[in-house]
């Protein structure tokens, strides 16, 4: 449940392509094919709440995945990169690979009817404002004085998610 004192840590959008067969003798990048075994793509930003095989062409089409500094997942003991990471997890399935800022689908959503696939990524944008970023300054300056703070297996995660949060202000 959010409050009006929650600040957006993260912001995830995706993006979507998607292969549909045709009856034409080409591929995507238009290469020749066997006849009746091309396809077409169209690539634009996806929007998980609205239809699986619909993108868009621009990004403020769609509504993206945000997690908010007030998010019970917090109360958890779950870093903001865990959270990012179920996030993208939720929609996508199984992720091929993820560098911290973009995510790959490890498979295709496919349309047995249609025969259309969907392959997907995420894109996570981190956005620390003002007062995340003087939050994360002050656990950090707590962290580091004389004593176990920073290593309690309570504070840990609110520790990490500070490293990140300052890490992204750089």
């Amino acid at each position: 449940m959010a409050n009006n004192d929650a600040t957006t840590l993260a912001v995830i959008y995706y993006t979507g392509d998607i292969f549909t067969p045709d009856d034409m003798n080409a591929n995507v990048y238009g290469e020749p094919c066997e006849d009746g075994y091309g396809e077409t793509v169209e690539s634009g930003w996806w929007d998980p709440d609205f239809s699986t095989f619909v993108v868009f062409g621009e990004k403020s089409d769609v509504q993206p995945d945000t997690i908010e500094s007030d998010d019970c997942r917090f109360d958890d003991g779950m870093t903001l990169d865990e959270m990012i990471e179920s996030d993208i997890g939720d929609r996508l399935g199984a992720i091929d690979s993820f560098d911290g800022v973009t995510a790959y689908a490890a498979d295709p959503v496919t349309d047995y009817g249609s025969g259309k696939r969907l392959s997907l990524a995420a894109h996570v944008s981190i956005r620390p404002d003002n007062n995340a970023l003087l939050l994360a300054s002050q656990v950090l300056k707590w962290a580091s004085t004389p004593g176990p703070h920073g290593q309690n297996p309570y504070t840990l995660p609110m520790v990490a998610t500070a490293e990140r949060i300052s890490e992204w202000s750089e």
